[in-house]
């Protein structure tokens, strides 16, 4: 299947919030929103769409998160590598 740029417009715009209308996405990218419905139809047809999620917050969930990290040096010791975060 081709993808052309609107296609791609919608899919960053969806990508970035899957919760937007076809009416606010024609706004944004200059369709129509009957073209937009169009376009949202056949990319979920074809599986250019897989899926529709949300995303649940861990911590909301009680999930907590787990991170293994295996760090292998070409050179260099350990102080080589700087582990920093957020939490």
């Amino acid at each position: 299947m081709k993808i052309d740029s609107f296609d791609k417009s919608i899919l960053r715009l969806l990508q970035q919030n899957n919760r937007l209308t076809a009416d606010e996405l024609a706004e944004k990218i200059g369709l129509s929103s009957s073209a937009v419905q169009r376009r949202l139809k056949r990319l979920r047809n074809e599986k250019i769409i897989e899926a529709d999620i949300s995303i649940v917050s861990p911590a909301v969930a009680g999930i907590e998160i787990t991170c293994i990290v295996d760090v292998s040096l070409e050179r260099g010791t350990s102080q080589a590598v700087m582990i920093s975060s957020s939490w």
